[in-house]
């Protein structure tokens, strides 16, 4: 990944999701920096993103229109 253009916490804030230049969405546990997915688009930028208010889904717009969701890794305690 080149430039983060966006990030957001979980509403839980144990989870950091981001993307950027690198057609990527990527997520973080926040307190560990554990790496716990890294989703690569074919589409060449996301536009934007939001994390649902349960924190199980984040959903990525492209800039060519399509919206893709990803199901989030849970925390031990959910």
């Amino acid at each position: 990944m080149n430039v983060v253009r966006s990030l957001q916490f979980s509403p839980d804030s144990e989870t950091l999701v981001f993307s950027g230049d690198g057609r990527q969405v990527i997520e973080w546990h926040a307190a560990t920096g554990e790496l716990r997915n890294n989703w690569a688009l074919t589409e060449p930028l996301i536009a934007s993103f939001a994390i649902t208010r349960d924190g199980r889904y984040v959903a990525a717009g492209t800039s060519k229109g399509p919206v893709v969701v990803y199901r989030l890794v849970l925390s031990k305690r959910s």
